[in-house]
């Protein structure tokens, strides 16, 4: 046991001592976690009692002996009745006369050079001693609250910054900012008002480093006393231009600085001087601008009942877009989709086609082409309303051979005009299962809610999800496949270079259809990737791949000023 030298003097003179008993000894207070880069002291109060030997005689002799835990096992102890003064972790007198007659002693387990285990939790006790005839020593029964602990921490918490969740773009110019936090010994700092202690700054177009205060908008922790918590504040970027916004950030653990030569144990207790993270960063795209949509028909002027194939295409200089499409053809009748629909009208009048689709942050486009229908001549036939699938059917409403035409009525036309909303004949193995094609926004919310992403290889688009959450109840991953003509797709999914699941579908034309893939029985969370190969009838073979992130369910998903002058506010 090393001994600090004690500060042996009047309490009234010191000011230090908390309040006590007339005679008693008294642990001052210990932080919960103490950042020490080796031993840790520890401080008493004491005040004397006067003994008396045989001879009933005052003797001033009052001395202490301490016991050591580590994790509440005993780790040392002392023997004062048996050994007296000195004896093992035992100090001599602290006092030879009526004065003084209190003062602080302080002291450190084990020897001086003696590193503390990171993470554990050491307690020191002491107790006091005094002269008694014929015992020849008496414990001072006044002893209250003698035992003080703390947990060791010197390592530095790490942390996550997510901007918008896990979105690569956004349309929102309120950023949506968590951080998580986590730590093995310690939670995060908590100041005045439970506030912890985060810097964070915000930036367009790189990285910065936070400094200056404490962010307090990004200082509230969700669960402010545990080892695993996570930060929630929002950063308003509306005046500022479009970009990549990064947000960088750094907090702060909870551990205190030992102070080895004081009994003020908190001389030194701000975040500044905790563990602290090393600084992160997340980012978003700012994308507002809305994507350049084109629409465009085979024919501008047709007859009732005439086939129209119409084609759409799109440009974002930002954030992409991919090839879902939706089509209102102007006539009531059901909306078609993908970049080549067909139509046919059944009613002549003029009509205005419209191609909507959206960019990679949210932003809707739309493109127009206007059609013109003539009536038949006179005492002419109408062709038949048919539905008709690119690659499929015959204009007229007829099947090569007299079979019916596939979404038309035996014996006579469809009323109204039909679209190319029912997917084509197909022919699935393996893992796969094929449905009607589903939205973007379905594949996203039949996935967990994650967001999609979009790839083409050579005549084939997909629309696949970027995350998908584990539950019990979710059995497949929902995807949609454009074909642009007849041919079989094969979807792997893979986890590095071993395969967890594969599917395949055969489709006979040109269509849009939904696509589940059966997951793996009990899937584990991470990075997996689809492989996608498309095989044309006719052609060479394209392939491609996606990554996708399986998830967990979520059990309930430092600090610089804000840069520029952008306001930080709390998430309420």
């Amino acid at each position: 046991m090393r001994w600090i030298t004690a500060l042996v003097a009047s309490a009234c003179m010191l000011g230090l001592a908390p309040a006590v008993a007339p005679a008693s000894i008294q642990a001052y207070n210990e932080p919960a976690y103490t950042k020490t880069a080796a031993n840790n002291a520890f401080f008493w109060h004491w005040v004397a009692v006067n003994g008396t030997d045989e001879s009933a005689n005052t003797n001033y002799t009052y001395y202490l002996c301490f016991f050591t835990y580590r994790d509440n096992v005993t780790v040392e102890s002392s023997n004062g009745t048996t050994g007296g003064p000195g004896s093992s972790n035992c100090t001599g007198s602290v006092r030879s006369g009526p004065s003084p007659s209190s003062g602080d002693f302080g002291g450190t387990p084990f020897t001086t050079n003696t590193v503390l285990d990171d993470g554990h939790t050491y307690q020191m006790c002491a107790s006091a001693f005094y002269r008694w005839p014929y015992l020849p020593w008496k414990l001072d029964a006044a002893n209250i609250g003698n035992c003080a602990a703390t947990t060791i921490d010197r390592t530095k918490p790490a942390i996550g910054v997510w901007v918008d969740g896990t979105a690569d773009y956004t349309n929102n110019p309120v950023l949506q900012i968590q951080i998580d936090y986590q730590d093995a010994t310690s939670p995060p700092w908590q100041g005045t008002g439970g506030v912890a202690s985060n810097w964070v700054c915000v930036n367009r177009g790189g990285t910065c480093t936070p400094g200056g205060s404490p962010a307090e908008p990004c200082s509230h922790a969700a669960n402010p006393s545990s080892r695993t918590t996570s930060f929630t504040c929002t950063s308003d970027v509306t005046a500022q231009p479009d970009g990549d916004w990064n947000v960088c950030a750094m907090s702060a653990d909870s551990a205190v600085p030992d102070n080895p030569s004081g009994t003020n144990q908190f001389a030194q207790a701000t975040s500044n001087n905790a563990n602290i993270s090393t600084p992160l960063c997340g980012h978003v795209v700012l994308d507002r601008v809305a994507p350049v949509v084109t629409a465009s028909a085979s024919k501008t002027t047709v007859g009732v009942g005439e086939l129209v194939t119409f084609n759409a295409g799109a440009t974002d200089a930002t954030s992409g877009v991919g090839n879902a499409y939706d089509w209102d053809f102007g006539d009531n009748t059901a909306h078609g989709s993908g970049t080549a629909p067909t139509h046919t009208y059944t009613q002549a009048g003029t009509y205005v086609a419209k191609a909507s689709t959206s960019d990679g942050a949210g932003n809707a486009g739309q493109g127009t082409v206007t059609i013109t229908v003539t009536a038949p001549p006179p005492g002419g036939t109408t062709p038949g309303g048919t539905t008709t699938t690119p690659g499929g059917g015959t204009p007229g409403g007829s099947t090569p051979g007299g079979g019916t035409p596939e979404g038309s009525t035996p014996g006579g036309s469809t009323p109204g005009a039909t679209t190319t909303t029912t997917p084509p004949p197909t022919t699935a193995s393996g893992g796969a299962t094929v449905t009607a094609a589903p939205s973007a926004a379905t594949v996203s919310q039949q996935a967990g809610g994650g967001g999609t992403q979009r790839t083409r290889a050579g005549g084939l688009s997909v629309v696949a999800p970027k995350r998908l959450t584990l539950t019990k109840t979710r059995t497949k991953l929902p995807m949609v496949l454009t074909v642009d003509t007849a041919g079989t797709v094969e979807v792997s999914l893979l986890r590095g270079a071993k395969i967890a699941a594969k599917g395949s579908v055969k489709i006979a034309r040109a269509g849009t259809l939904g696509f589940s893939l059966k997951l793996p029985k009990r899937p584990k969370a991470g990075a997996y990737t689809l492989k996608l190969v498309f095989r044309p009838k006719s052609g060479r073979a394209a392939t491609k791949t996606l990554g996708v992130t399986f998830v967990k369910p979520k059990a309930t998903r430092s600090a610089a000023l804000p840069l520029r002058g952008i306001p930080l506010a709390r998430v309420r």
